[in-house]
Parts: structure tokens; sequence; C-alpha cells
């Protein structure tokens, strides 16, 4: 094709029609940018697919991600309640059950952390859904109000109550120390709370007030939780219709 091209370039200019020769220069000028074009359109839209290709497989990690997740925070919720449970069935009891482990709720903390966030937080530049961009930096800012409220309640646990034990003797020293030896897991499922010491005159004003506080942070806990569990959902369902448009 380029020889061609050569050939018909020479004819004109020997045979002096420069004119016609100008013309046809022009013309394959013309089509060497038209060619160029096609090129750039072509590897634009090679460009695109990819990076469609990329975004939808990013859409479907994260939804696998969200359900791990879910687990998660659906386990962390009901710590949660079983907290809250164990501070209620405390304040109202009348006879006290020694055998129970609920008082261990009193200072056992929570832990957990968010998968999705963890593992996606580079690679949400690649999203242009902007409904889905905007879904995940709400659940950013609820992330934030969980963290938060868990370690508050974390906090409160070792800065007031684990003192407040200490102060007023409230562990069982015996019945920790007969656990089987670097095991953990005796010490959750075993009561090694001492209640009279807690119903006690010069402690049980105190401890009434602290129960109030394990309340409330528990209670915001479990709301910040169940905000993100519904958000959760709402990113799960906008992933699915985009992932269905393909």
């Amino acid at each position: 094709m380029i020889k061609l091209f050569r050939k018909i370039r020479q004819k004109l200019l020997t045979e002096n029609k420069f004119s016609k020769y100008l013309i046809y220069a022009i013309g394959e000028i013309v089509l060497v940018v038209i060619g160029i074009l096609i090129a750039l359109s072509i590897n634009n839209w090679n460009e695109l697919r990819k990076a469609n290709d990329r975004e939808h497989s990013l859409y479907q990690n994260i939804l696998i991600d969200l359900e791990n997740e879910d687990v998660r925070l659906n386990s962390a919720l009901g710590q949660y309640k079983q907290h809250s449970d164990a501070y209620y069935h405390i304040y109202y009891e009348t006879n006290y059950d020694s055998t129970s482990n609920r008082y261990n709720a009193l200072r056992w903390h929570n832990i957990f952390d968010f998968i999705v966030s963890n593992k996606h937080k580079n690679n949400i530049s690649e999203i242009t859904n902007n409904n889905i961009i905007e879904l995940l930096n709400e659940k950013a800012n609820i992330e934030s109000n969980v963290l938060q409220a868990n370690q508050n309640f974390n906090d409160f646990k070792d800065d007031i109550i684990i003192p407040f034990f200490i102060r007023h003797r409230i562990y069982d020293s015996n019945k920790a120390f007969q656990s089987e030896k670097y095991k953990f897991s005796p010490l959750l499922d075993n009561n090694f709370i001492l209640n009279d010491r807690l119903k006690s005159l010069d402690a049980s004003a105190e401890f009434d007030q602290i129960l109030v506080e394990l309340k409330i942070k528990t209670s915001y806990a479990i709301v910040t939780l169940q905000g993100l569990i519904k958000k959760n959902s709402e990113i799960s369902m906008a992933l699915r219709e985009e992932l269905e448009k393909k």
C-alpha cells in the first residue's frame, strides 16, 4: 500500500501536475490521521473494556467480602446484646446465681474489624458509579462511629470497671486461680465475680452508676452496628444491580 502511494506521488510530480499532487498529499494526510484516530479509538475502547472488567471484578470481590464482614458484624452485635441482657439481669436480679458467667460480661471487651475497608480502600478510585461511591463513603462514616463506640466501651472497662473491681475486691481470686494454667477459656466460662461485694453498701451505689453508663455505651454500640449492617445491605443491593447490567 505504501509503495502504491509512493508511485502515485512520483507520477504526479513527473507529470508536473502539482495541484493534483497537493490535493493527493492532503488526502493522504487525512487518511493517515483517520487511521491514527481509528487506532486510538480501538485502543481507548480496549482500555475502557479492561477498566469495566476490573470494576466489575472489584464489585464481585466487595460483595463476597461484605457477606463475610456481615458475619463478623452480626457476631459483634450478638455479643453487645448479650452484654446488654447481662446488665439488665444483674440490675434487676433478686437471687444471685453463683454458677452463671453473665457477670464476666462486666469486664470483657469486644474486638472486631471491617473487611471491606481494610481490603479495598485503595481500589475505591476504580469505581465510577456515583451511587456506589456515595454509599461507600456513608459506610466509612458509620464505621467511624462504630469504632468510636467500641473504643469507648472498651476504654470504660479498662479505666473504670477494672479499677472498681480491684478497689472493692470484686474478684474471687481463689476461683480464678483454680482454672487450668495457661488456659483462657475457663475464665470465660466460670464466674469469678463476688456478687455479695457488688451488692455491698460501699459498692452498690457506685456499681449502679456503672451499670447505667454500660447501658448507654452498649445501646449506642448496638445502634451503630445495626446502622452499618443496614448500609452494607444497601451497598450489596447496588452492587448486584450494577453486575446485572453487564
